[in-house]
């Protein structure tokens, strides 16, 4: 089993859980209150996708990969399918008004140019989601993350780059709490990103230099070497915690779970948490894993498009019309696998190949198993 295929296990996990929360307690209205706990997590999910997507960046650049070529390399891999996810959410929308409705040019255009986000659960938001197509806020964050990862990663000394990342993290937060912009947000939230990359810097280095006949090295030097990140980012989630203590004393501001404040400080505490978990779940070299996520593999190639059509397909209520819940659940699963797989295997398989000639080098992805 290849070392990073744990990782395709989780991107398939967190993509299949929003997709089934979604599905579960969105459109089928499960009451359940064990079902409604369980699958309630979703943003936590998506801060999976985050450290998942620094790590693979770090991972899979080239050395001798030029801004031009990094650039077109993720133009490539995120703009088909995102594409075809702002024309599902179009179509959704013209089936629930049983007729065209208008295109909202202004706010397409902030989603061309990966600037949405969710106003009802934050301030400063300049354009809405795509005809409420809720994951794509998520794609915005990782488009940016990307533009600013380049410039760090090949022109700033290594010793100085946690520091540079802490310290722009620290701008987003505090002109995110005096002015709040979604640039601030993007800047706050970097911090969680490329903590994956100095993850996948700590992982690599800790393989390379450990003793073949002592894990525990391993997992020591991996736990020294991101100690650092993860204490800024925890000073970060405490300096969260105080915003959303005054804000609720001093403005009167309804401290919710879902939303701002509370929400950024969900998001810093849970990645704090799931790294530590991480970290002690390495020592025992993850015993467990495969039984519990082992099956997700068989999700991943197609995770990405699950993630970004499932939504505005449930909210169009294609299948309202049947009469159980379960026959329900299972006609949008059979939709979202088809369209996801004919995006991601057949679509962006022809993609890959069109553009080859054009984009000299290419992603590594991280290898299937055998």
């Amino acid at each position: 089993m290849h070392k990073l295929h744990g990782l395709e296990c989780l991107r398939g996990f967190a993509a299949i859980y929003v997709l089934v929360g979604h599905l579960l307690l969105s459109c089928l209205q499960v009451q359940h209150p064990a079902v409604r706990f369980v699958l309630q997590f979703g943003q936590e999910a998506v801060m999976i996708f985050f450290l998942l997507s620094g790590f693979v960046i770090f991972w899979s650049l080239r050395a001798e990969t030029t801004f031009h070529q990094y650039f077109l390399q993720r133009v490539r891999r995120i703009y088909p399918i995102y594409l075809a996810a702002l024309a599902v959410a179009y179509a959704s929308a013209c089936w629930r008004n049983h007729g065209f409705v208008a295109v909202e040019g202004s706010t397409l255009l902030g989603n061309l140019l990966m600037m949405q986000d969710l106003s009802f659960l934050k301030p400063g938001v300049w354009f809405d989601v795509y005809y409420n197509n809720l994951p794509l806020w998520s794609l915005a964050y990782e488009w940016w993350f990307y533009m600013l990862f380049y410039p760090i990663e090949r022109f700033v000394p290594i010793r100085f780059r946690v520091p540079l990342v802490f310290a722009l993290s620290l701008i987003g937060l505090i002109w995110y709490s005096v002015l709040p912009m979604q640039p601030a947000l993007y800047l706050m939230y970097f911090q969680i990103w490329w903590l994956g990359v100095e993850i996948a810097r700590a992982y690599r280095a800790s393989e390379e230099g450990r003793s073949s006949s002592l894990k525990e090295s391993s997992a020591w030097l991996l736990s020294r070497a991101i100690a650092l990140p993860l204490v800024m980012l925890a000073t970060e989630a405490l300096m969260l915690a105080v915003r959303a203590w005054f804000q609720h004393r001093q403005l009167g501001v309804e401290l919710r779970l879902g939303m701002d404040p509370v929400l950024p400080l969900r998001h810093f505490t849970s990645v704090c948490a799931m790294v530590v978990i991480g970290l002690a779940w390495y020592r025992f070299r993850f015993w467990g894993f495969s039984a519990m996520f082992a099956p997700f593999i068989y999700a991943a190639p197609i995770s990405y498009a699950l993630y970004v059509v499932h939504f505005p397909i449930l909210s169009a209520e294609i299948f309202s019309g049947i009469p159980s819940p379960i026959l329900q659940a299972i006609a949008y699963i059979i939709v979202f696998l088809a369209i996801a797989w004919l995006l991601e295997i057949r679509l962006q398989n022809l993609i890959n190949r069109i553009t080859k000639p054009w984009i000299k080098g290419s992603d590594k992805p991280i290898p299937r198993p055998t």
